[in-house]
């Protein structure tokens, strides 16, 4: 369950502790049968600071040829951090017992089932408490009956303590209105880029249903509308966090959503890409990844590609997903689901003023809007057929 209204959240992440074996031995393993952990290599948990207890499921499942009675004993395995953070090069830190129980420490598998699962409870305000950190939670499992396979025998949590500084704004979308909160956001003006030359002035594209803000592109008519939101004129900030909870609840050949910062000044005169924008989400298609992008005169006008002002992260697939910035004097940093995975630093060029590598020193302003391409666009043409297509937002929230 995720809880809104949060000032602190935790992060949860499922990774695999994988452990080598001679082809011989697989071989082995095949014909015997073997058990695994089920838990899929990325998770992630979202929980408020609240003093309530959650639940994880350790589910395991068997595999190979043979198939016997076993039972399954799960256990707390402190003894692979020191090899986590060897192969990680990172200082993690074991979760206190006073934290979490393996509620259910055992689970029987007879001959023929081929899943189970034991328990394990964790309270996230207890964790809340703790000091910023990544802590771990190595969790191993022996089986009596069926070899375990050593490539999936561990699965490790991994709790990350990020405490927001002070919300400056925020919506959850909670509201028996369909349309946005108006004190909040206005619908974006159609124009003659890529990205609003098809947009609609309607609500129908751009509407609260059950707590979820919708942005939808369709036909309609013989002709394409789509949708933009934006907090131009009425939200504003320099410097800060912000995160987006989004799914696209349907893709499209020539979809184009996009999560984006645009400077809300005028100090930068030329208009774009002179002022600057800050591209924390842009999905094409169906592809399983998404783009971040910062562009300037710097980057677009002088063409400099040093540092780096583009980079792709790997998403859940069909699911919700975290997209994050923080942003201050000397760099913007990306995020998804907590992760860093992209950093654009100020250079401090002392021809500044001409080459305008830095225009982020003035308040930006969000944007919420799925696109559609067509010919000569960077998503490409669009498949009519795969129209409408949708992206739900959850929560927005700003601090700084």
């Amino acid at each position: 369950m995720l809880f809104k209204h949060k000032s602190l959240w935790l992060q949860m992440l499922t990774l695999m502790v994988l452990v080598s074996s001679c082809k011989k031995e697989k071989e082995n393993e095949d014909l015997m049968g073997w058990v695994s952990s089920a838990n899929s290599s990325v998770a992630e948990i979202f929980a408020s600071d609240v003093d309530e207890t959650k639940t994880l499921m350790l589910s395991v499942t068997k595999g190979g040829i043979q198939d016997f009675a076993t039972t399954i004993t799960f256990q707390a395995a402190p003894e692979a951090l020191d090899s986590l953070n060897r192969a990680t090069n990172a200082n993690y830190v074991l979760l206190p017992e006073s934290c979490y129980s393996i509620e259910k420490s055992g689970v029987s598998l007879p001959e023929g089932q081929k899943t189970g699962a034991g328990i394990l409870t964790y309270n996230p305000h207890k964790i809340a408490q703790l000091q910023p950190a990544r802590y771990v939670l190595p969790v191993s499992f022996r089986s009596s009956g069926m070899m375990v396979n050593p490539d999936k025998s561990r699965i490790i949590y991994a709790f990350s303590v990020d405490k927001l500084g002070n919300v400056i704004f925020e919506d959850n979308f909670e509201q028996t209105s369909a349309i946005p909160d108006p004190n909040k956001w206005s619908l974006c003006d159609p124009g003659t880029s890529d990205w609003n030359r098809y947009l609609s002035k309607s609500y129908d594209h751009v509407y609260v249903d059950k707590g979820m803000l919708v942005l939808k592109a369709e036909i309609k008519d013989g002709k394409y509308q789509t949708s933009g939101l934006e907090s131009r004129n009425k939200f504003s900030f320099q410097y800060g966090k912000v995160e987006v909870r989004a799914k696209f609840t349907k893709t499209a050949k020539g979809g184009w959503p996009a999560i984006w910062l645009m400077p809300q000044t005028g100090k930068y005169p030329g208009g774009w890409p002179y002022g600057g924008e800050i591209d924390i989400m842009e999905q094409l298609n169906h592809e399983k990844i998404v783009h971040h992008t910062v562009h300037s005169h710097f980057t677009n006008i002088l063409g400099n590609k040093t540092p780096e002002v583009t980079a792709t992260s790997p998403i859940v697939a069909d699911d919700f997903n975290v997209y994050g910035m923080k942003w201050n004097a000397e760099e913007i940093v990306f995020m998804v689901n907590g992760r860093e995975t992209f950093r654009y630093k100020n250079l401090h060029l002392p021809d500044e003023a001409e080459k305008k590598q830095w225009p982020f020193d003035v308040p930006f302003y969000v944007i919420f809007d799925y696109a559609v391409g067509g010919p000569d666009t960077w998503p490409g043409l669009i498949l009519d057929s795969e129209l409408p297509a949708k992206m739900e937002i959850d929560w927005i929230r700003v601090s700084h």
